[in-house]
């Protein structure tokens, strides 16, 4: 049974997402009741965590290995732990996730496109589609290739997607990454230089702070466009916020409100946010 300490860890993490566990169904676990759920027999270095459960589209439960899926976000790690703050069932496969109100967002989008966005993290999908932006996730940056020929994309996102493109529901993809993965100019590096030292060289000029999330965003969106015919796909990244002091910070993290929204018609190729995080961001269309 989760304690107080532990429920309070898990309503301020979702808050910060702009969510509640009713939304999300998020599930808070003690030590015990996580082990037993992830198939681990020694304890974590973290106080507890809660659950986060997959749907399919028709909001049935996920099945993987005979049972819901479902993953796992740990509370109150221990200091100085590297071990990451999300887990899955031992065993389980990589799914799509894709939110409860998706279909509602869907039908209703505050875009003016048929668009459905892509990013990573569930919670990112879970309040992006509370804001009124279809949004699905995969729960990492290279979890979207098939389990069995990496060089394809995978069945679950397909699967997905081609209803939706061939019952003309969506007539765009776009893959939405976080920040550290938007490439800056010199002009727009943070000034404080330890934050600075952590870019990298990119190209023509660029630098970004994860290689990996700048690549990642248009490898997946390319596999899209070679999967699926006639659907038309763009990648981008979440813009940072930058500060003169802590540098460029994930918005898309830390508020479900400062999700672009997509203006105009597609060849437009760009984002619009709300006034209090008033960037442009361009897509790079494929």
């Amino acid at each position: 049974m989760a304690d107080e300490v532990l429920l309070s860890f898990m309503h301020d993490d979702l808050a910060h997402s702009g969510l509640t566990a009713e939304e999300l169904k998020a599930e808070p676990l003690g030590m015990p009741a996580l082990k037993q759920r992830i198939g681990l027999e020694n304890a974590l270095p973290c106080r507890g965590g809660y659950s986060i459960p997959y749907f399919n589209y028709d909001g049935s439960p996920l099945i993987d290995s005979g049972i819901p899926y479902e993953r796992f976000r740990l509370l109150d790690i221990e200091p100085g732990n590297e071990i990451g703050k999300y887990l899955s069932p031992a065993g389980s496969k990589a799914h799509l996730y894709i939110p409860e109100r998706f279909h509602m967002a869907l039908m209703n989008s505050r875009l003016d496109t048929k668009v459905v966005v892509i990013t990573e993290g569930e919670k990112k999908a879970a309040a992006a589609c509370k804001a009124g932006i279809p949004c699905v996730a995969i729960p990492g940056i290279t979890m979207y290739r098939d389990s069995e020929d990496r060089d394809k994309l995978s069945k679950e996102i397909r699967n997905f997607l081609v209803p939706l493109n061939d019952s003309m529901q969506i007539f765009y993809v776009v893959v939405m990454f976080d920040s550290d993965g938007y490439p800056v100019s010199t002009k727009q590096m943070p000034s404080d230089e330890e934050e600075a030292a952590k870019y990298e060289p990119l190209n023509k000029g660029k630098k970004v702070r994860n290689r990996d999330v700048f690549n990642q965003a248009f490898r997946f969106a390319n596999l899209i466009k070679q999967s699926i015919a006639g659907l038309r796909v763009a990648y981008t990244w979440c813009y940072p916020a930058f500060s003169t002091t802590t540098g460029p910070k994930c918005a898309f993290r830390r508020s479900w409100a400062v999700i672009p929204l997509i203006v105009g018609t597609p060849e437009k190729r760009t984002f619009w946010s709300p006034p209090f995080y008033p960037q442009v961001v361009t897509m790079r269309q494929l």
